[in-house]
């Protein structure tokens, strides 16, 4: 295992990973546009409906909220995940069906006619 810390250069890192283990955030779509599959351990209550809505989709593997699991229950997931290779491949799966890699184009696509007056909506080439 090899912990990532903060700002580390994921995009070099997360393509071999075998599991990101992550809270609520962007990286969750960064590790799913590169095929990686994700387990998600919480950091706030609030984030546990948006972290349903993915397992839902079996695109993440919940971990619950960070102060409601025990260490042994979280050593006991991270294995049963670990050593499940067909849910790690059906995870990742999912998850880079649900991103498509296009979202900052899409952004953009929106903004540029708000900043460009006459740029027709969704070019943003200008």
């Amino acid at each position: 295992f090899q912990i990532i810390e903060t700002g580390d250069p994921l995009e070099s890192i997360l393509p071999g990973a075998g599991l990101l283990i992550t809270a609520m955030g962007v990286t969750i779509a960064e590790a799913h546009v590169l095929g990686v599959p994700v387990a998600v351990l919480a950091n706030y209550q609030s984030d546990q409906n948006t972290v349903k809505l993915l397992v839902d989709q079996d695109a993440v593997e919940d971990l619950g909220f960070h102060l409601d699991i025990s260490d042994e229950n979280l050593k006991s997931a991270l294995e049963a995940i670990w050593n499940d290779v067909e849910k790690r491949k059906r995870l990742a799966s999912q998850g880079w069906r649900l991103t498509d890699g296009l979202g900052a184009q899409r952004t953009a696509d929106l903004i540029a006619p708000l900043l460009v007056p006459g740029t027709p909506k969704g070019d943003a080439s200008c």
